[in-house]
């Protein structure tokens, strides 16, 4: 208590009263801090090495798991959390994110955020400071402000001493706390205020640009662009000023925050109560009162009077006369600003945002854009024309719809589909090719399509008719006819074909038009890692299948005589003959050598065989040519993890298991009890191998576990044992009671204690996650372990949850 009391009050030099007067008043004060401040007791801990040296323990009422270097306390109802030395850091953790690495425009004035999910920061407070901290407890921003707010998912607002700032994220300050209210414009520029006045700062020069002398500042954020003006209120009325302080628009006008913009008009301002819509460069007025309507399509003005519409120029001039019944956007599947739809005397045609004519309205049906192309429709039908009011598809088709807008590779293209008859045909306007309405059905693909490997073409229109597919390019030109019902392709211009349902496979030469495998053979298929090879399989008169393997110039390079050939890796191969015998075969080097077992099992993409004859089995290097273990094997299995269960027979005749690294070196030998392991399942962990044995007296399964190299890292005398999932060691169980050893095999805490309940050991599945330091208790004492084995200096009566959030 001394020591409390000397931080908190400097040394003085008092009167004897006084000095009366100020030691009963500490003695008030010690009482009520000791409410709640943790005792300290010299207590002596058994497991592992011990307590940390010179430490007292600290003793809670209530203590949580520790999280990325704190944990949650309680005592006498003052919730805190402390780090691992027990001391006190923050009250209340307020909110907590994850920062972001990156933020990319996704158009339209929109952003992806791209967070890192490995780090998670927290918005803390302390006795009614505010600060944040990282994921190991680390303050980034010091715990020194009145307020800290995360906003749109993306920024920090900070408060001090009536002033306020910004931060990005991670913390990092976008601009100086010296401002009472700071608000976003852009990434780049803020509004900011001093006395109830406003200027706007540049945090890429570090200055203000616009000087705080506004009575107000609005800007449009949302706009698809940003704008280069602000709307600015200076003597109660609001005009424009660019980034400069120049003076776009005088300070005339009343101004809501709506019909916000960012082009060369204004819709938000009023004067003398009538709705304005204002021209910036030219600073002319538009006057709701002078017209029947005022709206603003593509970038332009349309203006009402009597009835008609005319258009204004983004200049402020008008460029039509008031002749159309209407002027409108498009109906369009592109975002294009140049062209408007007109009527005139009950017909529609298009103009330009120059005013030209596109196509005069002489049209009774709306026209739809596409691109630079146009939808026209009559009585019915369908046609297409160009931007220069030329015929590109006559009007005669029930339907035209696009079915590409822009290549794989992201250029604008456009492939029309065009229906009669509900038949389906193409018409590439680039190069005038049309193919006319005969196909069943038409459909796009290109190589992004999950359901395409890497030889499929960059993009192709698939074109089927009488259930029969065909391909053509982006271009129009035919790749395929539909003459097939299976098509694979084997790089741009090669393809696996099967012309019926009933008959057999060939290989085409698509550039050539020539058949390079004749179709008769049941199947083909590509090589893995081998783009010059082909394996045919062909039915012999027994229904058994014959394999071989030909070259993309036809040349056969192993007949079709074998029973079975599968690939191992780069280019060696696994050849089953008819008679059962297996060969070993390099394409590469056209050898083959003959292996003299019975049964071979392959492992794909793996030089490892495992091999069987009549005195057992074993794994054989294909590389080397030699059998990998000493003795044979009665079984052996290859595990998901890469490594291998070898099954063996004791002098007793019982069977045995053990383990075999993956490069078939035998690490733990096979003196296990597979009785144990209900199911290969059991042997399956991700980065141990798992030993049961037989308790000789209960008849009970225990468990231990060894590494890849087989060493026993947890001896197999335990009821349950749970990996931790990411390498911490191992929680021990033996009769729900639970102990912890080392990632290297040390044992930190015998099997004599209680995990607490907020801890992810999985007591239902074979895994456990937990972080360091671990907590762990007995008899209603909760202490913490850390990765050494020392034991923190910090206890306490019950477990609570970590999260306590402020009310």
């Amino acid at each position: 208590m001394e020591i409390c009391f000397n931080k908190m009050y400097k040394r003085i030099l008092l009167k004897p009263v006084q000095r009366i007067q100020i030691v009963f008043f500490v003695f008030l004060i010690i009482c009520f801090e000791s409410c709640s401040l943790p005792k300290k007791i010299n207590t002596t801990v058994k497991p592992g090495k011990g307590k940390t040296p010179g430490l007292d323990t600290m003793v809670y009422s209530k203590s949580s798991v520790f999280e990325r270097g704190f944990a949650h306390v309680e005592n006498d109802s003052t919730n805190f959390y402390i780090d691992t030395t027990g001391q006190r850091i923050f009250d209340t953790i307020i909110d907590e994110y994850h920062p972001i690495d990156s933020i990319i425009p996704t158009g339209a004035g929109y952003v992806s955020l791209r967070k890192n999910q490995d780090r998670l920061l927290k918005i803390v407070s302390n006795k009614n400071s505010y600060g944040l901290v990282d994921d190991k407890g680390k303050e980034i921003i010091p715990i020194v402000y009145d307020l800290i707010q995360f906003h749109y998912k993306r920024y920090l607002s900070l408060y001090r001493k009536q002033k306020m700032t910004f931060a990005d994220s991670w913390g990092n300050q976008l601009l100086p706390l010296k401002f009472e209210e700071v608000r976003f414009l852009t990434n780049r520029y803020f509004d900011v205020s001093k006395g109830n006045k406003w200027g706007v700062y540049d945090s890429k020069t570090d200055k203000l640009i616009i000087p705080i002398a506004y009575d107000d500042i609005d800007y449009c954020g949302g706009c698809g662009h940003k704008s280069s003006y602000i709307y600015a209120k200076k003597n109660g009325k609001w005009g424009i000023i660019d980034f400069n302080n120049n003076i776009l628009i005088p300070f005339n006008y009343d101004h809501a925050h709506s019909n916000m913009r960012s082009d060369q008009w204004v819709a938000s301002f009023k004067k003398e109560g009538n709705n304005l819509i204002i021209n910036i460069p030219s600073s002319k007025e538009f006057d709701d009162s002078e017209f029947n309507s005022l709206e603003i399509i593509n970038g332009v003005l349309i203006v009402e009077k009597n009835d008609k519409q005319a258009i204004v120029n983004k200049q402020g001039v008008q460029i039509s006369d008031f002749e159309y019944d209407e002027i409108s956007a498009l109906y369009t599947s592109f975002q294009n600003e140049a062209y408007l739809s007109v009527k005139k005397d009950g017909k529609y045609g298009i103009l330009d945002t120059l005013g030209k004519t596109i196509v005069p309205p002489i049209y009774r049906e709306r026209i739809i854009q596409i691109g630079d192309y146009f939808y026209i429709k009559q009585n019915g039908k369908y046609g297409v024309l160009t931007k220069e009011n030329e015929e590109l598809l006559p009007i005669k088709y029930k339907q035209i719809t696009e079915i590409i807008r822009q290549t794989a590779e992201g250029n604008e293209k456009i492939v029309f589909q065009i229906k009669n008859n509900e038949l389906k045909g193409l018409f590439f306007p680039e190069t005038g090719a049309l193919i006319p309405p005969i196909f069943d059905n038409v459909r796009v693909y290109h190589k992004d399509q999950a359901y395409y490997d890497s030889d499929f073409p960059p993009q192709l229109v698939q074109v089927v008719k009488n259930n029969k597919i065909g391909y053509y390019t982006i271009n129009g030109e035919e790749k395929l006819s539909p003459s097939y019902t299976d098509i694979s392709f084997l790089g741009k211009d090669m393809a696996i074909l099967r012309k019926d349902k009933e008959t057999q496979t060939g290989l085409y030469d698509i550039r050539q038009q020539k058949v390079i495998i004749p179709y008769i053979y049941d199947n083909m298929s590509k090589i893995s890692h081998n783009p010059e090879l082909i394996m045919v399989i062909k039915n012999q008169k027994n229904n058994k299948p014959a394999y071989g393997i030909f070259n993309t110039k036809g040349k056969e390079i192993l007949p079709l005589q074998y029973q079975s050939i599968q690939q191992l890796y780069q280019q060696n191969f696994l050849l089953q003959q008819q008679d059962g015998d297996y060969l070993l075969w390099n394409a590469q080097k056209q050898e083959k050598e003959v292996l003299a077992f019975q049964k071979v099992s392959t492992i794909e993409n793996y030089p490892i065989l495992i091999v069987e004859n009549e005195k057992g089995t074993n794994l054989y290097d294909v590389k080397t040519g030699k059998l990998l273990l000493d003795n044979m094997m009665s079984k052996i299995i290859r595990l998901n993890n890469g490594q291998f269960a070898v099954f063996a027979k004791n002098d007793q005749d019982q069977l045995k298991y053990g383990y075999a690294n993956s490069q078939g070196e035998l690490v733990v030998p096979p003196i296990y009890e597979p009785d144990n392991a209900s199911t290969v399942y059991d042997l399956q962990y991700r980065n141990y191998f798992p030993l049961f044995k037989k308790d000789a007296v209960s008849d009970r399964k225990l468990i231990g576990f060894a590494d890849f190299d087989g060493k026993i890292l947890v001896k197999p005398v335990y009821h349950s044992v749970f990996p931790e999932v990411n390498g911490n060691g191992f929680i021990t169980e033996i009769n729900r009671k639970f102990g912890l050893i080392s990632a290297s095999g040390k044992e930190l805490l015998p099997p004599n204690y209680d995990i607490n309940p907020f801890s992810s050991y999985r007591p239902y599945g074979n895994t456990a996650e937990f972080n360091f330091p671990l907590m762990f208790g007995k008899n209603g004492q909760w202490q913490y372990i850390q990765k050494n084995g020392n034991i923190l200096p910090i206890s306490s009566n019950e477990v609570i949850e970590f999260i306590k959030r402020r009310q």
